[in-house]
């Protein structure tokens, strides 16, 4: 039973990791997307060679995908132009790494002292205001490199925290290519045309379970489950906060003397439990009758 609820449990934090990201699957795009001769981008993205924004991508939207209609297609023409993909939105929790499926292909590039197989980027970076200094501060990232794949294999970025803080911000950057990389030192050129086709589809924000097993540890106890009017969590003080499927956030409280949730509203189904104390956070699973 234990395994089960843990295995639901990581599927509804998966959709509430998922609610953050914009069109992380690529259906979405500015024009339609089925007719290849629009100048095209995808909506919630920003397309740039690294350097400055551009108004859109250098290749249509992918009809070979991983799953659904369209996927993102990055690349270059000779080392005169490239295509990255960046996004930045609000977060409220610690993802624990960056999920998803790429095909790369045609990646050969000249090097210092000859051809050399050049290399995609997956890049993610949570930032928290601070207050004091009035700026963005860099609290966790991770880096990928990927080498060819000609089908499409999975990807994942895991994210190092320098800080226990919760992030407020989350920025993705996609990148196709060594050309024109930042810190990249060798002088790297493409000799024929288009190259270091980037495909990327369904990305996704994981977020760690490891609290699980907090509650145990805590005796905190969640009560009833299923719940039908109200619930009790005993042995916590701190913020509560459920959360739909769709990651929406439908009741907040804070939980000091009174430890019952008023439940009647919520329609049924499986809620995920936030518990935020001084110190910790910590998530369990609410089903509703």
């Amino acid at each position: 039973m234990k395994k089960k609820i843990t295995i639901m449990l990581i599927l509804t934090m998966s959709a509430l990791a998922n609610a953050q990201l914009q069109n992380a699957d690529f259906e979405q795009w500015q024009n339609d997307p089925s007719d290849p001769n629009f100048p095209n981008k995808p909506n919630g993205w920003i397309i740039t060679d690294g350097f400055s924004e551009a108004a859109y991508c250098m290749y249509p939207p992918a009809t070979d995908t991983q799953s659904g209609d369209y996927a993102l297609t990055l690349g270059i023409w000779y080392h005169y132009v490239k295509d990255a993909a960046k996004q930045t939105v609000p977060i409220d929790y610690r993802p624990s790494a960056l999920k998803g499926y790429y095909k790369y292909t045609d990646n050969i590039i000249q090097g210092n002292s000859g051809p050399v197989n050049d290399v995609a980027q997956v890049n993610i970076y949570l930032t928290k205001w601070n207050v004091v200094l009035s700026q963005n501060d860099t609290i966790g990232k991770g880096t990928i490199n990927l080498n060819e794949s000609i089908d499409y294999s999975s990807f994942t970025c895991p994210v190092t925290y320098t800080s226990n803080e919760t992030p407020d911000n989350v920025s993705v950057y996609l990148d196709c290519t060594r050309i024109k990389r930042a810190g990249e030192t060798e002088n790297l050129i493409r000799m024929e045309g288009s190259g270091s086709y980037f495909t990327v589809d369904n990305i996704t924000l994981e977020q760690s379970t490891a609290g699980l097993e907090d509650f145990a540890v805590n005796n905190i106890e969640i009560y009833p489950n299923p719940a039908r009017d109200k619930v009790t969590i005993s042995n916590f003080t701190g913020q509560a906060e459920l959360y739909d499927i769709t990651g929406k956030l439908v009741i907040s409280k804070s939980l000091t003397e009174d430890k019952t949730i008023t439940t009647e509203q919520l329609q049924r189904g499986i809620y995920t439990i936030r518990l935020t104390d001084k110190t910790n956070t910590s998530y369990s699973k609410l089903i509703k009758d």
